[in-house]
């Protein structure tokens, strides 16, 4: 992807906040998507309180004059290796642009930002039926965690 640019959101920009709020809500709608829902949209508000999170680092990747993608990232910490890690915890690309590379784009310049702050290692979840992104994930050389865990929810 010769066209393709990717840079770290600044979501206290107005421009920013209205292009992670557009990626966002194309994705919740999305069938493979977090809420899967025609219903479902967000506002402002959620950029508005992420840019007030300092673990958290938005990427917007854009090819020539549209973004087309987005990951949300977090930074946490293991204890067990005493060192920063990043969570992938939302990967958005817009259907149109699916399939191009821009996704295997994005995960390689999140793990680089990772290296420059000795991060011990990415994170992400995959639904379960979710198969491209599973694939493209083990692509990449992200596997599935050797002691099996569970994920958990309590909503509040």
């Amino acid at each position: 992807m010769n066209d393709l640019y990717i840079k770290q959101a600044d979501l206290t920009r107005n421009d920013h906040a209205e292009i992670f709020v557009s990626l966002l809500n194309a994705y919740l709608g999305d069938p493979k998507g977090a809420m899967a829902s025609d219903t479902a949209r967000l506002d402002r508000s959620v950029a508005d309180n992420l840019s007030r999170l300092p673990h958290a680092a938005v990427f917007f990747a854009k090819n020539k004059s549209h973004y087309v993608a987005m990951a949300v990232c977090f930074w946490g910490f293991s204890t067990f290796r005493n060192q920063p890690l990043l969570n992938i915890h939302d990967l958005i690309v817009l259907p149109p642009y699916r399939r191009q590379g821009i996704a295997r784009a994005l995960l390689r310049h999140i793990e680089s930002v990772a290296r420059t702050q000795n991060a011990c290692k990415l994170t992400l979840e995959v639904r379960e039926d979710n198969e491209a992104a599973a694939t493209l994930y083990s692509t990449c050389g992200f596997a599935d965690e050797k002691v099996p865990m569970r994920f958990r929810v309590k909503y509040l």
